[in-house]
């Protein structure tokens, strides 16, 4: 039984430094007009900004679902592990913590 280190994709770790210490991270969606992309999966860093120079329109973001947390919450909690829930607190604290304590409740997790 371990301790896992979750985020979302806001704190931008390093792939390979994710991977290494077996930090999960959670991709937010980044929309560029009715075209959605997963930060870190679909979208890079290069052609994040490639787009950028090219769109009329600023890109938007959003967090991600109930639905990828769960997912990835349940998956480490089945393998029994424990979860550290890392999140980019001065960016996203109000919906960040709505949406912890949504999972918590979902999950029955003890949360101090």
């Amino acid at each position: 039984m371990g301790v896992r280190i979750v985020s979302d994709s806001t704190a931008d770790v390093p792939k390979k430094i994710a991977e290494s210490l077996g930090i999960t991270i959670i991709p937010l969606n980044v929309h560029f007009g009715a075209e959605t992309y997963l930060d870190g999966v679909d979208l890079d860093a290069d052609e994040f900004y490639r787009r950028l120079k090219l769109s009329v329109q600023l890109p938007t973001t959003s967090q991600p679902s109930v639905g990828a947390f769960l997912e990835k919450y349940q998956e480490i909690l089945d393998s029994g592990d424990q979860i550290f829930g890392a999140q980019d607190w001065a960016y996203y604290l109000l919906s960040q913590i709505k949406l912890f304590l949504l999972i918590v409740s979902m999950l029955a997790l003890v949360w101090l």
